[in-house]
């Protein structure tokens, strides 16, 4: 809950920085993840139910992770060596076990993107630099059958970093067509949470490491920001 209540700090954080970056030369806009959004996972699940002691489980995980939302950008056509870029993104995760069944979770996510562009002209820029990624995540458990289990409900928050490489192209004075890259390392913390009725139950807390290639599409307006 702690972890969940920073994250939602950091979104009202992210908001009020918005407000200052209006009288900004700025780029508003939206973006897309591409299919390429696969990563996989290692994962420790740690039971503390009354039956289960102190034994951990390990298990890996295909992560298929995919996001659209809202995003920002400092510099997209300027002639400047660093541009900042906010994205905040909800998205459709799938979680799928080696040994069958997935999770299947609803994410809500923040990335800041702090880019240096190696190559400027006026139709084209060349940036690349380090990624920070916080995320929030809930869901459910779907069985090999497909079908929910109704009694579990999974949560996790995670923190990541990588590069990310992007090409930003602007046809004219108001429109860009951007294209990153990167590759992200994650960390998580999560938690199960038990509904049904039965005495024999158990809780866990899970840890998981995540390494995962990504690919966006953004599209932008652009304000005050001409080469």
């Amino acid at each position: 809950m702690k972890r969940f209540i920073l994250i939602q700090l950091l979104f009202i954080v992210t908001i009020s920085f918005l407000d200052l970056t209006c009288a900004m030369a700025v780029g508003l806009g939206f973006y897309g993840d591409l299919p390429i959004q696969e990563g996989f996972a290692d994962n420790t699940s740690k039971p503390k139910g009354h039956y289960n002691g102190d034994v951990e489980y390990r298990f890996d995980t295909d992560n298929d992770n995919r996001s659209l939302g809202f995003v920002l950008d400092t510099a997209l056509a300027r002639d400047a060596l660093f541009n900042y870029r906010l994205n905040l993104g909800y998205g459709k995760w799938n979680w799928k076990k080696e040994a069958g069944g997935k999770l299947k979770l609803n994410a809500y996510t923040m990335d800041h993107t702090f880019g240096f562009g190696v190559y400027r002209n006026q139709f084209v820029r060349l940036w690349l630099g380090p990624q920070l990624r916080f995320a929030v995540a809930n869901g459910d458990y779907i069985d090999s059958s497909g079908n929910k289990d109704r009694d579990w409900d999974y949560s996790y928050v995670g923190i990541g970093v990588g590069p990310v490489f992007g090409l930003n192209v602007n046809p004219g004075d108001r429109f860009t067509a951007s294209l990153t890259i990167g590759y992200r390392f994650m960390r998580y913390y999560g938690e199960d949470d038990y509904k049904g009725n039965t005495s024999n139950y158990h809780e866990s807390k899970y840890d998981s490491d995540e390494k995962q290639l990504f690919m966006n599409i953004s599209f932008f307006f652009r304000l005050n920001d001409t080469f």
